[in-house]
């Protein structure tokens, strides 16, 4: 800076701008944008993305194993679940030990494959009446886990080709592809696997996920595929599933299953 007889000379400064007057070269002209889709896997521009979920479905990339940190707030407790487990009626899981390993299982699954554990739970219920070694029919474990259930789960994870189904996201494909998945459904492949906790809920789970994907969340006809008995059986289902809900936590289960 100069000076003048040992004096600085100070230079004006512009006055600012107000904020009402103030003009950026980034707001938008025209009307508000609709809400944004959530973001697809891969992110970048719209080749990018294309390119990522071209390898998603052709099995090409491989994903993080997905953690408890999809658990919500609003989820009840490994205790309160385990409770409800015991004073379920006709809960075959009636100490505390059993009815903390499903819990904790079902919390883990629910979490793995962004699913509510309350409406899991409530499958199980219906199904096994808690009752991990249940066998009934080509049904086994906590969800009654098919043959052609545990079949079409393995040929997703895999990718490929043939590893696509109409109706399923992006998401949920990278859910059903981490390799905690890919080796769990690898290991039911053996119907004694079926009968073990922890290898059924991931099962059940993966295969509530699918199914509600597929349906868009739709309550009676998620749970009719998730059933796929056919007729009567299958029709009464869902009604079956919401009972089952009201009796274990005490409040009507939601219409719409959200995916999380």
């Amino acid at each position: 800076m100069r000076t003048d007889n040992n004096r600085p000379v100070v230079r004006p400064q512009a006055r600012p701008t107000p904020p009402s007057n103030r003009t950026s070269p980034q707001a938008p002209a025209s009307s508000p944008r609709p809400p944004a889709r959530p973001p697809s896997l891969g992110g970048g521009d719209r080749s990018q993305a294309a390119a990522r979920a071209r390898d998603n479905l052709q099995g090409g990339v491989s994903f993080p194993d997905r953690t408890s940190g999809v658990a919500r707030a609003s989820d009840p407790t490994v205790d309160e679940m385990a409770a409800a487990i015991r004073n379920y009626p006709d809960s075959r899981a009636t100490t505390v030990a059993a009815s903390r390993e499903i819990a904790q299982a079902a919390q883990d699954a629910a979490a793995q494959f962004g699913v509510d554990p309350r409406q899991l739970l409530a499958v199980w219920a219906r199904e096994s009446q808690f009752d991990p070694r249940r066998s009934e029919g080509n049904g086994r474990g906590l969800g009654q886990l098919t043959a052609p259930a545990v079949n079409e789960l393995q040929r997703i994870s895999k990718g490929g080709r043939d590893g696509t189904r109409s109706g399923v996201n992006d998401e949920t494909y990278a859910m059903l592809r981490t390799p905690k998945a890919r080796a769990a459904f690898a290991r039911l492949e053996s119907p004694s696997a079926r009968l073990k906790t922890r290898d059924s809920a991931m099962g059940s789970a993966a295969y509530l996920r699918l199914m509600m994907d597929i349906n868009n969340g739709n309550r009676t006809q998620t749970l009719r595929d998730y059933n796929g008995a056919g007729g009567a059986i299958e029709r009464a289902y869902p009604g079956h599933i919401a009972r089952a809900y009201q009796d274990l936590f005490g409040g009507p289960m939601p219409a719409t299953l959200q995916m999380r």
